[in-house]
């Protein structure tokens, strides 16, 4: 245990209790985009990808820490939406490139 700059002793948490805690938040995350995908707001497949890789991180980082049996099935459903997010999020690059291009070809 370390101190603190206030001079208090700093207490340890397990590192289980760190990732899920993490892995949580990343999980409150994806839910609170899901309207804003469906939707098709600007940049909230992106924020959604990114939290998802967040997760599925955290899942590996800590997988020596967490309840395998608990986190296996989970990081299957997050590898199957980084797919599907993966390939929208490429259409919307594409769309954003071509239509940067065409503004070019505008005179």
């Amino acid at each position: 245990m370390g101190r603190r700059a206030d001079g208090r002793t700093r207490q340890a948490v397990p590192a289980g209790r760190t990732a899920v805690a993490y892995v949580d938040a990343q999980l409150t995350a994806l839910r609170a985009l899901d309207p804003a995908v469906r939707r098709g707001d600007e940049d909230a497949v992106h924020r959604m990808r990114v939290a998802t890789r967040r997760a599925r991180s955290a899942l590996r980082s800590f997988r020596r820490e967490l309840d395998r049996a608990a986190t296996d099935p989970l990081g299957a459903e997050l590898k199957w939406l980084a797919a599907e997010l993966g390939a929208e999020r490429d259409r919307e690059v594409l769309a954003e490139r071509l239509a940067a291009r065409l503004a070019e070809l505008d005179p």
